[in-house]
């Protein structure tokens, strides 16, 4: 879908379907984040696993 399209469409949605998608992304979102943390904990163990979960916070709240 081209931008101006898929701008187009945004602008066409109600509230409630602006708030439902940016719910849904936001739970993909942390789907995700969980996903990543149990890779990196399967793979290096849980210390490593938190070691990184800290750095990325930090990195996070900077922004």
């Amino acid at each position: 879908m081209e931008k101006d399209t898929l701008n187009r469409e945004l602008q066409n949605l109600s509230k409630e379907e602006i708030l439902g998608l940016l719910e849904d992304a936001s739970l993909n979102w942390l789907a995700h984040d969980g996903l990543w943390f149990q890779a990196v904990e399967e793979y290096f163990g849980i210390e490593q696993a938190s070691l990184c979960n800290q750095k990325a916070i930090g990195k996070y709240s900077q922004i």
